[in-house]
């Protein structure tokens, strides 16, 4: 009897002591994309608004999630360096991404495109249904260029007649992403919800120009940029951006007007640009700047906190 009464002791002096040493709980983790234009649901042949004022429509957007990274439990990181993602925006995105010993989310993180080695290798020799496999339409340029980060096409301008494409690729355009997000816990399931605002995706790209950009330079690396940038956010909690003259965040008066103007704003800015609609830069201040504009035209006033973009407004001076 003696030897059972301390061999139980001994056994709860065991289950106390895991306890204390605090190990982590093993959670399933979950990655959902929400796909928007703006505050709208993603969907194809859909009109939207670039921060430029320049419409336009998508009738193609895939790209590459690679290199995933979870942060969490007070700065322990757990790497899904297998772990390759063929995003497309007219599907829904929810990821398993797999059993781990997680229990408090901090940030993800993640780049967009295919990382080297990988990036330079032969597509052939991943299985059928690997996301790094020939596929149709090709996410593939070439052995030495490697695969297509992104490709977003569509139509832009006058009744939405001019076709734009956008395929970025290129080892040195391969960028990380951040996001910051503790994510949402049901049992045993951690879900790591983003919003996706492909609205972004064409921040400071003229699309009325007709661009075609195909590569590793011009607005295909603008677009990668914005994808690091400004696409992501948590789910529910991105910064405005609208980007339309019918915005309520920013109120220019007179407008139109003869080049003097004032704002007024229900939201905290630092910074303004002047843009014309070629989407030059003719003027870049602070909230303290005199406004003017001397030439006669259409320009868009776009606007910043903390080098973040905010949303844009669109004014006639006459």
């Amino acid at each position: 009897m003696k030897v059972n009464f301390t061999l139980k002791y001994y056994s709860l002096f065991i289950l106390l002591g895991v306890g204390f040493l605090g190990f982590s709980q093993t959670n399933s983790l979950k990655l959902t994309i929400n796909h928007k234009l703006g505050s709208s649901p993603f969907a194809y042949n859909q009109v939207a608004y670039n921060n430029l004022g320049n419409n336009f429509n998508v009738n193609l957007l895939m790209y590459y999630i690679s290199k995933v990274k979870i942060v969490h439990d007070k700065g322990k990181v757990t790497s899904l360096d297998n772990l390759y993602i063929l995003v497309d925006a007219s599907k829904p995105t929810s990821i398993n991404l797999g059993d781990l010993a997680i229990d408090s989310l901090e940030k993800i993180q993640f780049s967009i495109g295919v990382n080297t080695p990988q990036n330079n290798q032969d597509p052939t020799a991943w299985p059928e249904n690997h996301p790094l496999a020939p596929k149709s339409p090709s996410m593939h340029w070439g052995w030495s260029a490697g695969y297509r980060f992104i490709v977003m096409e569509g139509t832009t301008g006058d009744g939405l007649k001019q076709m734009f494409q956008i395929h970025g690729l290129g080892n040195v355009n391969y960028f990380k992403t951040e996001v910051a997000t503790s994510g949402t816990k049901e049992g045993n399931v951690i879900n790591i919800a983003l919003d996706a605002d492909y609205t972004k995706v064409l921040i400071n790209i003229p699309l009325w120009n007709g661009v075609i950009s195909h590569g590793e330079t011009d607005e295909s690396v603008t677009a990668l940029q914005n994808c690091r940038d400004y696409v992501f956010s948590p789910a529910g909690q991105a910064l405005s951006s609208s980007t339309t003259e019918y915005s309520n965040d920013f109120v220019v008066f007179p407008n139109p007007n003869n080049g003097v103007f004032e704002i007024k704003s229900n939201v905290d800015w630092d910074g303004v640009k002047i843009v014309n609609q070629l989407g030059q830069t003719l003027f870049q201040g602070n909230n303290n700047s005199p406004l003017s504009i001397s030439n006669s035209g259409v320009y868009f006033l776009h606007f910043e906190k903390n080098g973040q973009f905010l949303g844009t407004k669109l004014i006639s001076v006459q």
